[in-house]
C-alpha cells in the first residue's frame, strides 16, 4: 500500500506541474484576466502538488513502516519453525513456510544470521543449515 501512495504522490507531482506551467505562461504575459488565471494555477497547478507531496510523504512512512512488520513477521516465523524442528531449520522448509524463493529467503536468513539469531552449519548432506543461537535457542527456552 506504501508503493501504490507513493507512486500515486508522484503522479499528483508530475500533473500538478504540468497544470501549472500550462496556466502559468497567460498569468505572467498579463493575458486574459488575472483571477481565472490565478485560480486555474491554484487549481491545477498548486492543489495537485500539494497533495502529491502529501502522498509521497505518507507512502514513503507507511513503505518503511511495511517492510519492518514484514521483516519481523519473517523473523518470527523462522524461530518458531526452528524450535519446532529441534533448533535447526533448513532453507527449503523456509521456502515452504513463507513462499520466498530461495534466493530471497536465503539473503534474510543470512540477515538474521548477521544479527545473531541464527548460525549456518551444514547437514551430512552439506546442505546449508540455520540453527537458533542465543536467547532464541530451545536449549536455553524453559518449557513449562
Amino acid at each position: 500500500m506504501g508503493k501504490i501512495l507513493f507512486f500515486g504522490g508522484v503522479v499528483l507531482l508530475v500533473l500538478g506541474g504540468l497544470g501549472a506551467l500550462v496556466f502559468m505562461k497567460p498569468l505572467l504575459l498579463g493575458q486574459g484576466s488575472m483571477f481565472p488565471n490565478l485560480m486555474a494555477v491554484l487549481i491545477l497547478g498548486a492543489l495537485p502538488i500539494a497533495a502529491g507531496l502529501a502522498l509521497v510523504s505518507i507512502g514513503g512512512r507507511r513503505g518503511k513502516i511495511e517492510s519492518e512488520n514484514d521483516e519481523r513477521g519473517f523473523s518470527e516465523m523462522t524461530v518458531a519453525l526452528a524450535r519446532k524442528n529441534g533448533g535447526a531449520v533448513a532453507l527449503d522448509q523456509v521456502c515452504k513456510a513463507s513462499g520466498l524463493a530461495k534466493d530471497e529467503a536465503q539473503a534474510r536468513m543470512r540477515a538474521l544470521t548477521g544479527q545473531g539469531l541464527f548460525d549456518m552449519d551444514f547437514d551430512a548432506n552439506g546442505q546449508v543449515l540455520w540453527k537458533l543461537t542465543g536467547p532464541a535457542s530451545p536449549q536455553l527456552v524453559s518449557r513449562s
